[in-house]
């Protein structure tokens, strides 16, 4: 989708605009009383999936700045192009804002495509299908199938507003079956094949536009079957000759100030979480996992910001020796670590340094008229990064008698850094090309990686 859509824009007339256009009485720093809202453009969104997103109420004070913000809160929806939003004079003094909207098209084909950075032989491919304003609530439904080294399904429903008249409460539900060979997080354990079937649904309400709370439940079921007759590592790591049945339960709360959230240029995320976990067929495999998490952008100059983010997570408990794998694992730093280590414990940093070739910039296009109907106004941007990744996992335990050869429980420790150019593509979100190259285990060479999505 990316390569189509990059490709649309450059056979296509291009004409930039600026990424705030004004209009009204407002426009000066008198703030102006708001006594009606027209929402126009919006042929599928619902009207009040636009209300619930913005700060702006009738009877309240508005001026240049809140326009502007406003605006970039809705854009950062995915579900428009362009939001515009301006003041004017309906008669005997009454004032109305205006909010007229660009959607982009919601139903998007793809298709899935990983491979390891490390053996490129080993490749997955398959479908997926998703749409991203289901019923015009901006409910987001998703389904995918793969084959390959990793192979399996997953299918996601992310419902914002329960209901009309409940905009603050949320609810998302989600399954899968994932069969991975060798998975990569147990990446110096050979002749595994791991298999993960889940279900969970998360339920969440919404205080502010900035802050939330939610409780998730999940189920889960892990199997690691050996491919080579290693039967010792795979019941080891399952903690019992068959599947390991996890239930799971996990709290939260964030708050999340960053108006334009895929490549906020100023704000801070915070997120602390506290969940418990139990093995249904192992009670003895039980433990607590707390989390916090902060994030912060700020911009000293023009075209220019520094993005920080840290992370503590922790197992307290009697953990599946697996679970302390993914918990090295999945850290956060671009250069997965060579080896797995166990661990109980784990911190990451980030230092990041963002510099934007092309702002986010409005570009109108001029082409023919489907297309033009859906990317009116679209944002675009280009910006080079250079980043310090660092972490370090802890805890470890002694390895058990069984894996002596496959495991390191000395350090887990890892620092990468490189350098990276961001696409910010047409339809909200991003694609970093990056090139890196671990501190630690230099001998890896520079690693080149394409991924979706910011880092955080």
């Amino acid at each position: 989708m990316v390569t189509i859509m990059l490709a649309l824009l450059a056979g296509t007339s291009l004409t930039y605009a600026s990424a705030a256009t004004e209009r009204g009485p407002a426009l000066g720093t008198t703030p102006v009383k708001i006594d009606t809202i027209i929402i126009s453009g919006n042929r599928t969104t619902h009207d009040f999936v636009i209300l619930s997103e913005i700060e702006l109420k009738p009877g309240m004070m508005a001026d240049a700045i809140a326009l502007k913000e406003n605006s970039e809160r809705l854009e950062s929806l995915g579900l428009f192009s362009h939001a515009e939003l301006y003041l004017v004079g309906v008669g005997n003094g009454r004032t109305a804002l205006i909010i007229n909207v660009t959607e982009l098209w919601y139903i998007w084909p793809g298709i899935y495509l990983a491979f390891d950075e490390q053996d490129p032989s080993r490749v997955a491919y398959g479908l997926i299908l998703s749409h991203e304003n289901f019923r015009g609530r901006r409910e987001n439904l998703s389904v995918n199938g793969r084959v390959g080294y990793t192979h399996g399904y997953q299918f996601r429903w992310k419902i914002p507003y329960i209901a009309i008249s409940q905009t603050d409460w949320s609810l998302n539900v989600e399954a899968g079956d994932i069969v991975e060979e060798e998975p990569r997080y147990l990446r110096d354990r050979t002749d595994i094949e791991a298999q993960n079937r889940y279900a969970g649904a998360k339920l969440g309400h919404r205080f502010s536009l900035e802050t939330d709370v939610a409780i998730n439940l999940r189920l889960d079921s892990y199997e690691f079957r050996p491919i080579n007759g290693r039967t010792d590592i795979a019941t080891d790591l399952s903690g019992s000759a068959n599947s390991t049945e996890i239930a799971a339960v996990s709290f939260s709360w964030s708050r999340d100030t960053r108006t334009y959230r895929p490549w906020g240029s100023s704000g801070y995320v915070v997120k602390a979480a506290l969940g418990t976990s139990v093995a249904l067929n192992s009670p003895e495999l039980a433990y607590v996992q707390p989390s916090l998490e902060f994030g912060g952008i700020v911009s000293p100059a023009d075209r220019f910001h520094i993005a920080t983010f840290f992370q503590n997570t922790a197992l307290l408990g009697e953990t599946p020796l697996f679970r302390q794998f993914v918990l090295n694992r999945d850290n956060g730093i671009r250069t997965a670590m060579t080896r797995s280590f166990e661990g109980t414990w784990r911190s990451t940093g980030l230092l990041e340094f963002r510099g934007d070739i092309i702002p986010l910039t409005y570009v109108t296009l001029h082409t023919f008229d489907f297309f033009q109907r859906y990317a009116e106004n679209l944002k675009f941007g280009i910006s080079t990064t250079l980043f310090l990744d660092g972490g370090v996992v802890g805890g470890a335990k002694e390895a058990s008698s069984n894996l002596p050869d496959y495991t390191d429980t000395t350090d887990g420790w890892e620092v990468a850094y490189g350098a990276g150019l961001v696409v910010h593509v047409p339809y909200r979100d991003i694609v970093r090309i990056e090139a890196m190259r671990s501190a630690r285990f230099p001998s890896d060479g520079i690693l080149v990686r394409i991924r979706i999505g910011s880092v955080f």
